[in-house]
């Protein structure tokens, strides 16, 4: 499973927190602004909850 969060976004340390590696940072623009995304994954997520 991937997930991708921006930067900046809280939220990023819920998906560490289930275990996700951060795999990769990719440049996303968004209304004329640059953004970082970080890409997550799990290769297995039957042990998440």
């Amino acid at each position: 499973m991937l997930v991708l969060v921006l930067k900046d976004n809280i939220s990023r340390l819920f998906y560490e927190s289930l275990g996700g590696k951060k795999i990769d940072t990719v440049e996303v623009e968004i209304s004329g602004i640059k953004l970082s995304e970080l890409v997550y994954g799990w290769e297995d997520i039957r042990n998440i909850f």
